[in-house]
């Protein structure tokens, strides 16, 4: 999943984090936080913390 190997990198990363890896592309950014949630993948634990899950390895 595009994104989420990057992300898997950190135990808990900010929309900041994840905005470098979108090229500050907000809008791309969260579409990539919404993904990863509804996959069970990241976990959002304050308002602007979200906690890596690693369930499984990505290929």
């Amino acid at each position: 999943m595009v994104g989420y190997k990057e992300l898997a990198q950190y135990d808990v990363f900010s929309i900041e984090d994840e905005k470098k890896l979108t090229h500050n592309n907000v809008k791309t950014a969260y579409s990539l936080l919404d993904r990863l949630m509804k996959k069970d993948l990241v976990k959002k634990i304050r308002k602007k913390s979200i906690l890596v899950l690693i369930l499984q390895q990505v290929k």
